[in-house]
């Protein structure tokens, strides 16, 4: 049986009109006999007309009597996966809007009252629903929640499919997030575009500064390189830089400041590990591996200098700066988010393969009142052999 209108036409059982208009005609045949005037043509005619009448309002099916399917959640579980994977959708949709109302309710369970309502039944119901958002009257809308339990403002993008206002409010809605959006983008853009350009002391074989802000996950940017001809364990070792210091000048140090060590991003970086000095956890590296570790909430402004060979080393106006080597099987040395994201310009000088210094300067940058607004990265990368970390600057609060 089809069900009568509560609220804004709650589904609840009931009887169908057709039954009432079947009695109400058998009811009036049976006066006409009974009190009409002689009838012109037989009675058993008559009689037999009724009859046939009333038969098929009773035993012919009414189309309000047959329930239709209904689609299962597993069916739409199944459906949403076809039409948009992972969020990207490779060709048309095979959900019509009437489909993807009924699955959203079947998947959210937000119309309690359809839960075992058919399809058909569901989207009728959506529509009377639509009418009320429409007319967004406050005594209506009252009236409704009290009958079925349910809040039609909260339903816009339940409706969204196939209530135009709903599309409306909704469209409305995501443009104005879409602008609030754009705004603080161009915010994050702003505090790197003030960032103070650095002036290398000698002259690089190529800079690149980061067209955008940088953002990560996790707080880390990770560089992996496939070695295809891996080698043992210790090959290195011969390769190392005779002086000792990593740095292939003879004067380098483990740790070249007594700063003290003090920064946001201590809940967020582990300790330097066995192998280093104390402070180098800004950055470590092996062969084809490099991670630089920074503050995962704020924006990140990259310069990445190249050089051909061991440039000054620079410690003022940055709160931390450390330097470790790297071997690069493949000449293609790019950091990036490992969960997703655009990589940093290449670390590679030319694509040159084999050992490489590198260098990295972090500092934090105020921004209106802001103390801590952006974060500053320099990377310096030159061919040098050494595996060691050398802190040239502790870890300083900015």
């Amino acid at each position: 049986m089809s069900a009568p209108e509560s609220g804004a036409g709650g589904l609840l059982p009931g009887f169908s009109p057709l039954w009432g208009s079947a009695a109400f005609t058998a009811s009036a045949i049976i006066l006409l006999l009974r009190y009409g005037g002689r009838p012109a043509r037989s009675p058993y005619r008559t009689a037999a007309a009724a009859l046939a009448v009333t038969a098929a309002l009773c035993l012919v099916p009414a189309a309000d009597h047959v329930r239709g399917p209904s689609t299962s959640r597993a069916a739409c579980e199944r459906l949403r996966a076809t039409a948009a994977e992972y969020g990207r959708r490779d060709g048309p949709s095979p959900m019509s809007e009437e489909t993807r109302f009924v699955c959203e309710v079947r998947t959210s369970g937000v119309l309690p009252s359809g839960r075992n309502a058919s399809d058909q039944e569901l989207v009728a119901y959506g529509r009377r629903l639509c009418g009320v958002h429409t007319r967004n009257d406050p005594a209506e809308i009252a009236r409704v929640r009290a009958a079925d339990g349910v809040h039609v403002p909260g339903l816009t993008h339940t409706l969204g499919g196939i209530c135009p206002s709903a599309a409306a409010v909704a469209r409305a809605r995501a443009e104005a997030e879409d602008r609030e959006f754009r705004k603080w983008e161009a915010d994050q853009r702003r505090r790197c575009d003030a960032m103070p350009r650095h002036r290398p002391l000698i002259r690089p074989d190529s800079v690149t500064v980061h067209p955008e802000p940088v953002w990560t996950d996790y707080g880390e940017l990770v560089a992996n390189e496939d070695d295809p001809e891996a080698e043992p364990s210790g090959a290195d070792a011969s390769d190392a830089d005779p002086s000792g210091t990593g740095t292939g000048t003879g004067t380098g140090s483990t740790d070249a400041s007594d700063a003290s060590d003090a920064d946001p991003r201590a809940d967020e970086t582990p300790d330097s590990t066995p192998d280093s000095p104390p402070g180098s956890e800004l950055t470590e590296a092996g062969p084809g591996y490099l991670v630089i570790r920074i503050h995962s909430d704020y924006p990140l402004c990259v310069t990445v200098e190249r050089y051909a060979r061991r440039p000054p080393v620079e410690t003022r106006g940055w709160h931390h700066v450390v330097e470790v080597g790297y071997r690069s099987p493949t000449g293609t040395i790019l950091a990036a988010d490992p969960m997703g994201g655009e990589p940093l310009p290449d670390l590679a000088l030319r694509g040159r393969k084999g050992h490489y210094r590198i260098r990295v300067h972090y500092a934090w940058t105020p921004w209106k009142g802001e103390r801590l607004g952006a974060q500053r990265l320099l990377i310096m990368a030159y061919p040098g052999r050494g595996d060691e970390a050398v802190v040239h600057r502790r870890r300083v609060e900015p």
